[in-house]
């Protein structure tokens, strides 16, 4: 078993700023660990790539860069009319090929997306007993529906994870040939994968998957006010929830509006922007996603709708006393 605690990622230049706060936020938060960065790219420029490694190795962390072929990829879709729009990039699916990409004596990896921030020791999480399950999750949000089971074929009882924070059984992967599998499912179901990779791997590992602490990824939905949880979630889960959300491990940006744009709303957006400020990337004037049009009309109607019960107020339940703005 590796002395490091393996992370892989995914990105490319236009991905290079919110991959380096990632970055730092491990490694300023995992400095009693050994860390080793996988970082699967379709390629950087060397401007891009020499930023990235001395970002890593300045906190004396080790990271390889793994460049893929887009033959590899051709059987996957992406930016398909049926499939959620906040996935641009091929680049995504890149996770599907990690046990045929990494050497075989690393067992399992963490892969984790670039737009999360990490907030302590992966220690506990890395060193999560696996066992013969293909890989553990948490449950996902914004795509639990039964519409959503149902393209894909399964039941809603066998549950699906959101494939942003994944601790990966490599060994069971590559015993069962998972990435033959991963392939032979797209060709035949592409018009079914409508969330890419994460359908992909929830419906190969249907039945065997591993549940793990939702603190290991709160994703943005999860910060919401508890009038919003009870419509959505089982109150076991409700409760999980609220144990974690003002301290959690990893924060998960799963909205569209990330946190490296002016109007994030996410209560832990000053936290990425620590990371942020003490990146190559200081001093970088963020933008807003939205047009100056859109926000006007929020600030002019949103009230108004809010208060006629059209739509619903954007509210975050989240203890600001804990956040980590240093």
């Amino acid at each position: 078993m590796s002395e490091y605690i393996e992370i892989a990622c995914a990105g490319d230049d236009g991905y290079t700023m919110p991959l380096c706060v990632f970055m730092i936020s491990v490694c300023e938060n995992n400095k009693e660990n050994k860390i080793r960065f996988h970082v699967m790219t379709s390629g950087f420029s060397s401007e891009h790539e020499t930023i990235l490694r001395q970002t890593v190795e300045r906190y004396n962390q080790q990271i390889n860069i793994y460049i893929i072929s887009d033959e590899l990829t051709k059987d996957f879709p992406i930016g398909q009319a049926w499939q959620s729009q906040h996935v641009t990039s091929i680049a995504t699916y890149y996770r599907l090929f990690l046990a045929n990409i990494l050497p075989e004596k690393i067992e399992k990896v963490l892969y984790l997306d670039a737009d999360i921030i990490v907030r302590k020791s992966l220690r506990n999480l890395w060193e999560t007993d696996l066992r013969n399950f293909a890989f553990a999750g948490v449950h996902d949000t914004t795509s639990d529906t039964p519409l959503h089971y149902n393209l894909l074929h399964f039941p809603m009882s066998l549950d699906y994870y959101n494939a942003g924070v994944i601790l990966i059984n490599l060994k069971y992967w590559r015993a069962v040939n998972a990435l033959n599998m991963f392939c032979k499912y797209a060709r035949e179901n592409f018009q079914s994968l409508n969330y890419h990779d994460q359908d992909i791997i929830n419906y190969i590992f249907r039945e065997n998957k591993m549940p793990i602490d939702v603190k290991y990824n709160m994703m943005t939905e999860f910060l919401y006010s508890d009038d919003k949880l009870i419509k959505k979630h089982n109150y076991d889960f409700i409760e999980s929830i609220k144990l974690s959300r003002n301290d959690p491990v990893i924060v998960h940006f799963i909205k569209d509006i990330k946190p490296w744009f002016k109007d994030c709303k996410n209560p832990f957006t000053p936290e990425w922007r620590h990371y942020l400020s003490i990146s190559p990337f200081a001093g970088i004037k963020l933008k807003y996603k939205r047009s100056f049009k859109h926000r006007m009309f929020d600030m002019i109607f949103g009230r108004l709708l809010i208060n006629a019960k059209i739509i619903e107020e954007e509210t975050f339940a989240v203890d600001q006393n804990f956040l980590k703005t240093k």
